[in-house]
């Protein structure tokens, strides 16, 4: 994970990032005996996805997509619905971002609906909580990214009020997370971190799959 990215600087508005990255894994991609489970998100989905899927073996099937690409990009939006489209998920769980500072609310509303309602019918959806980003070594968090990642949860909060869909609510997690099990630049974790939101997500695929 050595190319991962982050748009950190509030002043970068551009609809790019200087590097932009996608990856996806997809493993027994013939299995039919168990539900199967699409992690879409960027590099924080990239980050517990190993976890989330070691706790749901024999479960479920877990793939993941994670990028940098923003929401509303049609980059974005050609690659997650052909990997969507590609097999039968039964849970889509969704953490995207921290990525595409100059997104307004409702750019960040609309491009997650526009993305998932198409799947609504037949895949229950999940949509996680941004979470937090610190600067200065972990001193204090970023006051620009602070206020976009509160009306981006909000943002979440009335996509799963208007849809009935489930929020996991990551940034609540945050608390259980000491400031010692974050990465230093302020965005990722060290694996204790990574492990309480792997049990979060964990937790909120296994209320869709009834356990």
């Amino acid at each position: 994970m050595g190319n991962i990215t982050f748009d950190f600087s509030p002043s970068n508005r551009t609809e790019k990032e200087d590097i932009e990255w996608l990856r996806l894994w997809c493993e027994d991609a013939n299995g039919r005996d168990l539900k199967r489970v699409a992690l879409v998100g960027d590099s924080i989905t990239e980050g517990y996805f190993n976890m989330v899927k070691e706790m749901l073996k024999g479960r479920a099937y877990v793939d993941y997509l994670a990028t940098s690409y923003t929401v509303n990009s049609k980059t974005f939006k050609r690659s997650v619905s052909a990997f969507l489209s590609d097999s039968n998920y039964d849970i889509i769980h969704f953490n995207n971002g921290l990525h595409g500072y100059f997104l307004s609310g409702t750019d960040y509303f609309d491009g997650i609906k526009d993305l998932l309602i198409n799947y609504a019918d037949k895949s229950k959806i999940i949509l996680a909580t941004v979470t937090d980003v610190y600067v200065n070594g972990l001193e204090r968090k970023n006051p620009d990214w602070d206020i976009k990642v509160k009306e981006r949860n909000e943002m979440v909060d009335k996509l799963c009020v208007t849809y009935g869909w489930q929020k996991d609510d990551l940034f609540g997690v945050l608390k259980d997370i000491p400031i010692s099990n974050r990465n230093l630049d302020g965005v990722h974790f060290l694996e204790d971190g990574y492990k309480l939101l792997a049990a979060s997500v964990v937790g909120s695929i296994k209320k869709c799959l009834g356990e």
